[in-house]
């Protein structure tokens, strides 16, 4: 049975302050939260998906970026406050997605770095943990191939197989293509859409099957 701390931990994550939507799975996710299952010495991570890139003529962090940091800051701080120093604690990470917006999205290397570091600086300051995915995943392909050879390259056949299931549902490929035609430079240079958006999602199953 979920706990009432967990499902407190729960309303807090879904609310609009975090997500656009509902999340998927929420029995799961209640599961994962129940303080139960925290420890004090093993405290339960959370990791956040954080765009690679800045679409802003500075292409640096600004504001925006500091009140969403700040914003999740202030949840942590509000479920950590659900529970006793027994019970252990959360922990809120920005994973930083360089890795799709370099061979998905073309955007240049120093500027990915560079917006990457004002982020890790912001969530620091706001006592969030910051790691980039590329400190701990390659999809094992160089950023200058091409995207057909990309996508050949990424991931094993079950992932490719995957990815290719989920284009064949017609909204979600829609979504996706709408996605990379808005933020892909390569989409913007002549690249086929469907391509960029194949390998983002590609990218992001590989590297969440490695992950989980």
């Amino acid at each position: 049975m979920i706990s009432a701390i967990a499902s407190k931990a729960y309303q807090i994550l879904r609310s609009r302050r975090v997500s656009r939507a509902p999340p998927s799975f929420p029995e799961k996710i209640q599961e994962s939260l129940d303080a139960t299952t925290w420890h004090a010495h093993q405290p339960l991570e959370i990791y956040l998906l954080w765009g690679g890139s800045k679409e802003s003529p500075s292409r640096r962090a600004d504001e925006a970026d500091r009140e969403a940091l700040e914003r999740l800051s202030c949840l942590t701080r509000e479920i950590n406050g659900l529970l006793e120093p027994a019970d252990g604690s959360l922990e809120t990470r920005i994973l930083f997605c360089d890795w799709h917006h370099r061979v998905a999205n073309g955007k240049d290397a120093d500027a990915i770095r560079a917006y990457g570091e004002d982020v890790r600086h912001l969530a620091v300051s706001s006592g969030l943990f910051f790691v980039y995915l590329s400190d701990f995943y390659t999809p094992g392909v160089s950023c200058k191939v091409s995207l057909a050879s990309a996508l050949n390259s990424i991931g094993d056949p079950a992932i490719r197989a995957k990815t290719d299931a989920l284009f064949l549902q017609e909204g979600f490929r829609k979504i996706a293509e709408e996605a990379a035609i808005k933020h892909s430079d390569l989409v913007k240079r002549g690249a086929s859409a469907e391509l960029a958006a194949r390998i983002y999602v590609q990218m992001e199953l590989d590297f969440l099957s490695q992950f989980v």
